[in-house]
């Protein structure tokens, strides 16, 4: 398992004249990493612009490749996550840590990688779209409470097609980008089962605090029966502060 590291988040201000572009954009064009049909900086920034609206349409696309995985990271319990997540008085939370993630996933064939979701204002922040992984690990603000990791595999075998290649004088067949036509029509599956250990992925279960008391001895009953040796107990979240 790979952690991904997240670049700083660039903030970009809105407009397309030289006066209101942001300050690394402008130099990124004066330096001529982006041409455009002229040599005014208008038209450079019209390419820039277009060159943005392209790599958002790609991001777009990426997201049927993304399969997503979502841990709440905390050392306490959270009463907005049982609430929303919680199945009202049937849920269960499972604990465990980033080192029992990556031995749980160990035997694996796929590649995954883990990361923390930053939380931004996108009215004024703007994604570096440039790095594929930024759109799967950025939310809006309003969803800070989550303080979100996510496991991700990135599976793109269905934007692939077989393409012939010309190498030393010969045609081979080599992997390429399929059209973009095509890639919009992709309907990819809705989820990925992938081979997990849950001996070293759960460290302990938390049993929803509004749940019955049979629901606690469903739980542990399953949990036998699947040989799930885990510490198990009740939420106390609803308990009186005073004990």
């Amino acid at each position: 398992m790979r952690e991904y590291c997240q670049p700083e988040i660039m903030p970009i201000a809105s407009g397309t004249t030289k006066q209101t572009f942001h300050k690394k954009i402008l130099n990124d064009i004066k330096r001529g990493n982006f041409i455009g049909k002229g040599g005014d900086i208008n038209s450079h920034i019209k390419a820039y612009k277009a060159l943005l609206d392209n790599e958002v349409d790609e991001t777009y696309n990426a997201r049927k490749e993304n399969y997503i995985n979502c841990w709440h990271i905390s050392s306490y319990e959270s009463a907005s996550m049982w609430h929303i997540y919680g199945e009202r008085q049937f849920g269960i939370a499972v604990t465990s840590d980033i080192n029992s993630i990556a031995k749980a996933f160990n035997a694996t064939k796929e590649e995954i990688f883990a990361g923390s979701v930053d939380y931004i204002d996108y009215e004024s922040e703007t994604l570096d779209m440039s790095n594929g992984f930024i759109p799967a690990l950025h939310k809006r603000l309003s969803f800070g409470h989550e303080k979100e990791m996510r496991l991700l595999i990135w599976d793109f075998s269905d934007s692939e097609m077989d393409v012939l290649f010309p190498l030393n004088g010969t045609l081979r067949v080599m992997k390429g980008e399929r059209p973009k036509a095509e890639r919009d029509k992709i309907n990819p599956a809705p989820g990925k089962a992938v081979r997990c250990d849950l001996s070293e992925l759960i460290l302990g279960i938390y049993v929803s605090p509004a749940s019955p008391i049979w629901f606690e001895d469903a739980v542990r009953s399953f949990c036998e029966l699947a040989r799930i040796d885990k510490r198990i107990v009740r939420s106390d979240l609803l308990a009186g502060p005073v004990r």
